[in-house]
């Protein structure tokens, strides 16, 4: 097992949010939220997360137990990355077609598909 955190999607990240806090508010030592150790344990024996939990389902068994031990990162949003890219072309366009081309792309991509993207097509 290497020790690079794995990188979970935003709802994958609700999920093990959600978990540690059941870890941590539990008081008895007979559930399943009694311990990571606990939790693991009725992962690797074929149990399911439900309701606001399930997305940790599709987490590869590796990365779930290097999440609940050493944390993870959250890849972002494509919503973010869009705003990322947009920015940074309109930031060194300064006059330059291509990079002003490149956002007036990026603004008019997000209209055509109908996402909001605040910064970029939405306030």
């Amino acid at each position: 097992m290497t020790k690079e955190l794995p990188v979970l999607n935003v709802e994958q990240d609700k999920a093990m949010r959600g978990i540690a806090r059941m870890i941590d508010g539990c008081t008895s030592a007979h559930s399943v939220w009694a311990s990571k150790g606990s939790v693991i344990r009725f992962r690797m024996e074929g149990n399911y997360f439900a309701n606001g939990r399930k997305a940790a389902n599709t987490i590869p068994e590796e990365d779930f137990i290097k999440a609940l031990y050493l944390g993870y990162t959250v890849e972002e949003a494509p919503e973010e990355r869009l705003l990322e890219r947009y920015r940074y072309f309109r930031t060194v366009s300064d006059g330059i077609d291509y990079a002003d081309g490149v956002a007036d792309g990026i603004k008019m991509a997000a209209q055509i598909l109908g996402h909001k993207v605040k910064g970029v097509n939405a306030q």
